[in-house]
């Protein structure tokens, strides 16, 4: 894991202070320099530094458990289940890394979660008081691929 070098730091809706997330800086320095350049846009659109949204891991992640967003997220916002991965959504930035990497396409931002799939957003934040956070990439569980896809996995989930 590479050195802590700072702090994001933002208002938080759910207990109304401040909070912050861990970033670094040696391992995300591009990322680092686009969190910079936004930070008047997050000032005048939300006022007090609030992120815009967060992301979410929906239905598809369930059994696949790739774990590719891990690696490219520069806070300490993926908790791992047994066969799931979760986003704690007073940690998440909305940097927008991880959804891109998600070989599964199972993050959304939480404006864009899809129909049907709005449960996801609570059962992130749940689970996310529950299970640890994953701090690096491990490698997919041997039947991923076979998982990629299957509609209506909530069932298969461990909590």
């Amino acid at each position: 894991m590479a050195g802590h070098a700072g702090k994001a730091f933002w208002f938080s809706k759910a207990n109304g202070e401040f909070v912050t997330s861990n970033f670094y800086y040696d391992k995300y320095p591009k990322w680092v320099d686009a969190f910079n350049a936004t930070k008047p846009a997050l000032a005048y659109e939300n006022k007090n530094w609030e992120p815009v949204m967060t992301y979410v891991v929906t239905d598809n992640c369930i059994r696949c458990k790739y774990t590719d967003c891990v690696e490219v997220c520069p806070v300490d916002c993926f908790h791992e289940g047994p066969n799931f991965l979760v986003i704690d959504p007073e940690e998440c930035i909305d940097c927008t890394l991880c959804e891109p990497e998600c070989p599964a396409e199972a993050i959304f931002a939480e404006d864009d979660v899809p129909a049907g799939m709005e449960n996801f957003i609570e059962l992130n934040a749940e689970l996310t008081k529950k299970w640890p956070i994953i701090y690096d990439m491990k490698p997919a569980p041997d039947d991923a691929k076979e998982w990629d896809g299957v509609p209506d996995k909530l069932q298969y989930l461990e909590k």
